[in-house]
């Protein structure tokens, strides 16, 4: 902007000119404190000498804004730097003082105008004038709009939530995009398995001994597995067994087979009183690629610890004294108990109580019928037989 046009030739309006009006950043790059500056040129391009001052006026300032200017407070704030000396922030004009003025001689140019702007953080644009005013006469003001200011950020949408499986850390406006993984069976499919390793998730929790329960985990296949020290390509897979798993319980899966990046998800289910932390292998036959060539290594163990709590109210097992199995620790029956004995239906001493057979048998009455309670057949009536009779108590006969 220059000085406007004089009435007469004999006036004397100073010249300005500016090679930038507007200064504008971007917020993330501004450093915290940091000001932003512009310059303006004053000429005197007349014959005569003249003497200037500056002053300050507002067109257009963003909210809040510190003016009167006060240590401190909140708000964008300025200052200017004319000749010799920089002023305070919020100063309207400089002194006219003769060691403030800036006197130009016919054709003399000065570059000591700065404008200094400390945005403080608040984002918008403040338009500030600044005017060259000959001591002489005040009306032959030349004036320059100067325009600063921090830029809106540009929003970037995305997932904002950190416990979120995209959760993107360039995100400045959550778009209800997030997913939050599940690697539960309800999960199965989900993309968030992509990151995750070969093997077995369980979310079955605990099993209390001699009570029934159920449990379920997720097997997941990622594209290798380790396998007996090494990792090989999973090309594709088939569950073919397990083991480990506590007596009295047994692993089913939804699916047998699949290839890389799938999942499946497994159930246990059942009644055991192996107490203690068992760790249970799903065995995999997996297809794999060897030199160019596809080869199956078999019985790939896919790992997980399943644990069984002692019972709180005492020790679970067999709690019949004539059972093979008989536990004297055991307070809580938990239906495991079986009788040794014969199990031969065509056998004269065969009973249905019994559950193993001991080979104790007998087809024909060795004593000719003369020892009648002698059940086990070896020629004496002895405990052997009385246990038989205690457990066939009760039992109705087929005459």
């Amino acid at each position: 902007m220059v000085g406007g046009a004089c009435a007469a030739l004999a006036c004397a309006q100073p010249t300005v000119v500016a090679d930038q009006t507007t200064l504008l950043v971007d917020p993330d790059t501004m450093v915290a404190g940091s000001t932003l500056e512009l310059h303006v040129e004053v000429s005197n391009e007349t014959d005569a000498a003249m003497s200037l001052y500056v002053t300050l006026a507002f067109v257009d300032t963003v909210s809040p804004f510190n003016y009167p200017y006060s240590s401190g407070v909140e708000g964008s704030y300025e200052r200017f730097c004319w000749g010799p000396a920089c002023f305070n922030y919020g100063t309207d004009s400089s002194p006219l003082n003769a060691a403030f003025l800036v006197t130009l001689q016919p054709g003399q140019t000065t570059s000591t105008f700065r404008a200094d702007f400390y945005p403080n953080g608040v984002v918008g644009e403040s338009t500030l004038r600044y005017c060259f005013v000959p001591v002489s006469d005040p009306l032959l003001e030349a004036c320059q709009e100067l325009t600063f200011g921090l830029l809106s950020p540009v929003a970037v949408p995305g997932c904002t939530d950190t416990d979120a499986w995209n959760f993107n850390p360039d995100a400045t406006e959550d778009d209800g995009s997030c997913v939050f993984a599940d690697y539960s069976c309800l999960g199965v499919g989900g993309a968030w398995w992509s990151d995750q390793p070969s093997g077995a998730v369980w979310e079955g929790g605990s099993w209390t001994a001699g009570l029934p329960g159920t449990g379920d985990g997720v097997l997941h296949l990622s594209t290798q597995i380790p396998a007996f020290g090494q990792d090989i390509q999973v090309n594709s897979w088939i569950v073919v067994g397990d083991q480990g798993l506590p007596s009295g319980l047994s692993l089913t899966l939804d699916e047998s087979s699949g290839g890389p990046e799938n999942q499946t998800c497994f159930h246990v289910e059942g009644t055991s009183s192996d107490i203690g932390v068992h760790v249970v292998s799903v065995l995999l036959d997996v297809e794999t690629v060897v030199f160019g060539n596809p080869l199956v290594v078999e019985d790939v163990p896919v790992t997980f610890a399943l644990e069984v709590l002692p019972h709180p109210c005492g020790v679970v097992g067999c709690t019949l004294p004539v059972a093979v199995n008989f536990n004297p620790q055991a307070v809580i029956d938990d239906g495991t108990c079986f009788l040794a004995g014969c199990t031969d239906p065509e056998a004269i001493n065969h009973h249905p109580a019994f559950t193993f057979d001991d080979g104790s048998c007998v087809y024909d009455d060795p004593t000719g019928g003369s020892c009648l309670m002698d059940g086990d057949g070896d020629g004496t009536i002895g405990v052997g037989d009385l246990l038989t009779l205690l457990t066939m108590f009760g039992t109705t006969c087929q005459l």
